[in-house]
């Protein structure tokens, strides 16, 4: 009789855990989405990080990003380093792109042209130098869309943790926030 004690103390505390587990994360309906554990981006490029170019990050940077993009124009050899860092990465807005075509010139793609552009014009950089500070860049403004990939590659569903995993561009997010999931508009730049 013993071990049957133990057995149902057992299943019933796996219950239990299961049912704390489920009500920390809350219910998956539209009307009440999980709570996002900032805790799950640590390992994540955070706000004022160093950078290789000497511009600690920040949402902010964003503009600046897309006055490079306007300002800089690429030489032939210029533009085959961008292409080279580029092509590596997919688009987190639409990843059967590559970062350097992208599927178009919204937001979040101009700021990474900008600061690519920047990197190989004024800075000297190559191309995996390029594509480093562009997916620092990226990992820093889009973290959902990594964090996603990472917990489908754990076979896990990144809805039950609040994290969007979808493509911006192709769900009509293009006018979100990038921390949203989106692409900080198409046009004017949209933080909030």
């Amino acid at each position: 009789m013993q071990n049957g004690k133990c057995g149902s103390v057992r299943v019933i505390c796996a219950l239990l855990t299961s049912l704390s587990v489920l009500v920390a994360l809350g219910s998956c309906s539209p009307e009440s989405p999980p709570i996002v554990d900032e805790a799950m981006f640590a390992s994540y490029p955070q706000e004022g990080d160093t950078t290789a170019y000497g511009m600690p990050l920040s949402l902010s940077n964003a503009a600046t990003f897309l006055q490079y993009y306007e300002q800089y124009i690429l030489t032939p050899e210029q533009e085959a380093i961008k292409r080279e860092a580029l092509t590596a990465l997919v688009a987190p807005c639409c990843d059967d792109n590559s970062m350097y075509t992208c599927c178009c010139p919204c937001n979040l793609a101009k700021t990474v042209w900008g600061l690519s552009a920047r990197l190989v014009v004024v800075e000297g950089f190559d191309a995996p130098a390029v594509r480093e500070a562009a997916l620092q860049w990226l990992r820093f403004i889009r973290r959902d869309y990594y964090k996603a990939r990472e917990l489908e590659q754990q076979g896990l569903d990144p809805r039950t943790f609040g994290v969007y995993a979808g493509n911006s561009c192709y769900e009509g997010r293009c006018e979100l926030p990038f921390r949203q999931g989106g692409c900080g508009g198409m046009s004017e730049l949209i933080m909030e």
